[in-house]
């Protein structure tokens, strides 16, 4: 409805009315409400503006943190390049894997305020599933050797050579998995990553991702909490092992549909992940 105020502007009603009926069917009265659309949209402009204000300043951040960080690391590896002793070589290579692993939380959140502002843009370009998998894994191997753990991998057959996608996100995507496996998995654990593809009904090919590990496993009524963000499923676990609770879903890899879930076993977790392409 449009309705003239007193000083002449014009403005658009939402009117809903409900009639209340007596026995008889007769109408005794109209129950009803009357919203302004004008302030509605003034209010979606400004929560739309302090999401963009947001997204701006953590871009900004991300950045800005991002350029010294990357200053750090490489100052770093010369640094082990030079004759070092070996305790000197040893902390210098904490530095730089601890500067490695802030520099994968800030490119995160860049991520996540780039999906905000609708600006992540995904490649498709072909690229080996097995070297995806090796990459993922070389980054984890020296964080699981000083545990001890081993570490290993598994194609079965079905599953194709290379595939058209994001191998960033992909490699993103089993890198925050297995991360978590290190983590939770006890000194002398297993960990393993299988491969395997299977043709659907309507002529796609289905790759899943098994990740897998002897770790502490998830209670089976915290398994609804698993992608809740800033969530855990044990407070505890923040104490012993570290963490914010972030969500495990992550942006697809590529293809035109994935999936994500994860399953408790007697001990430890498995998580799937299913691309289509």
């Amino acid at each position: 409805m449009r309705t003239r105020r007193h000083d002449g502007e014009f403005r658009w009603h939402l009117v809903r009315a409900l009639p209340m009926h007596a026995q008889d069917g007769r109408i005794l009265q109209w129950l009803g409400s009357n919203v302004d659309i004008e302030e509605l949209r003034r209010a979606r402009q400004v929560a739309e503006q302090a999401a963009q204000m947001k997204t701006a300043f953590l871009a900004n951040m991300s950045h800005e943190i991002r350029t010294p960080m990357n200053a750090i690391v490489g100052m770093t590896s010369i640094l082990l390049d030079t004759p070092l002793n070996p305790e000197q070589a040893d902390a210098a290579e904490v530095i730089r894997s601890s500067d490695e692993h802030l520099l994968t939380v800030i490119n995160e959140i860049l991520d996540f305020s780039k999906i905000d502002a609708g600006q992540l843009e995904m490649e498709s370009l072909p690229f080996g599933l097995r070297d995806c998998v090796e990459s993922a894994l070389d980054l984890v191997a020296q964080a699981a050797a000083a545990k001890n753990l081993e570490l290993g991998y598994l194609v079965h057959p079905g599953v194709p050579e290379a595939v058209i996608g994001d191998i960033g996100r992909l490699r993103q995507v089993l890198l925050n998995l297995l991360s978590n496996a290190v983590k939770f998995t006890p000194d002398g654990g297993q960990i393993s990553v299988d491969l395997r593809g299977r043709m659907l009904g309507d002529g796609r090919q289905e790759v899943e991702y098994r990740v897998q590990d002897s770790g502490i496993g998830i209670a089976p009524d915290a398994m609804g909490r698993l992608f809740t963000p800033f969530m855990q499923a044990d407070a505890s676990t923040t104490r012993r092992f570290g963490g914010t609770g972030l969500p495990v879903d992550q942006p697809q890899a590529g293809g035109d549909d994935g999936r994500q879930h994860a399953r408790r076993k007697r001990t430890g977790s498995r998580y799937l992940l299913h691309l289509h392409h």
